[in-house]
């Protein structure tokens, strides 16, 4: 599914005002796993020097609530984390003409699902041949703040069922704390459907189940949700 300018403008800027605060934690359908092709076009990185300081957790709720804009250096410290909705971000540039993300700060891999977080080696660094899966990559890049969302790729049928989807999901969430425990993980909403798409099978009630899913996943292993879908809808 395609990502319109506009939708993708508006979910940079959601993505620039949410609140910095996170505690370190924590389908029915099938996750889709990206190809060899697609993780081949991944993004080479640079690994970042280690930082010792770690995150004071905000004592605010699971969905964060909207704030002023934190400006272009809250974004350039985030590490953004998915599938091809996360490549766009480095293909639209804000009012400057400056893309939303680099290659430096994202790992967006076209047609990845949750389930492939853990398995698929998808980042290479420079000066290397070695491909790396998320979470090994995560250990060194080192972010301060991961923003992450996969699920578009998990989608399909009609069932609101999404058991299947929050397992897989939260094993990935896991896999990349444990590599990397000491930066804040916001899990960003599944995007609402675009009105004229090539699967008319999806629909928006999985969409908002799934992203309930989501928000209570978040709330029982102390991630935090930006629920950047309030502001893509209609």
């Amino acid at each position: 599914m395609k990502l319109p300018f506009y939708r993708a403008a508006l979910l940079a800027a959601a993505l620039g005002v949410c609140l910095v605060g996170c505690k370190p934690a924590a389908t029915d359908e099938p996750a889709a796993s990206a190809t060899a092709e697609t993780a081949e076009a991944a993004a080479t990185l640079t690994p970042t020097a280690a930082t010792t300081a770690q995150p004071v957790a905000a004592e605010i709720g699971t969905v964060l609530p909207a704030t002023e804009d934190a400006g272009r250096s809250y974004l350039d410290e985030t590490l953004f984390i998915g599938d091809s909705n996360t490549v766009r971000y480095t293909m639209y540039a804000d009012e400057t003409g400056t893309a939303f993300a680099s290659v430096d700060n994202s790992i967006g891999v076209v047609s990845m699902g949750a389930g492939a977080i853990t398995t698929l080696k998808c980042e290479k660094f420079k000066g290397s041949s070695t491909m790396y899966t998320v979470p090994e990559a995560v250990a060194m890049l080192k972010p301060q703040r991961i923003i992450i969302c996969y699920g578009t790729n998990n989608l399909g049928g009609s069932s609101t069922d999404a058991t299947s989807y929050i397992k897989t999901y939260l094993q990935g969430l896991q896999a990349i704390q444990t590599a990397w425990p000491y930066c804040d993980i916001i899990v960003g909403a599944i995007p609402p459907l675009d009105k004229q798409r090539e699967n008319t099978n999806l629909t928006m009630t999985q969409v908002d189940a799934y992203n309930a899913a989501l928000v209570t996943m978040c709330e029982e292993n102390g991630f935090k949700f930006l629920n950047s879908a309030e502001v893509l809808r209609d």
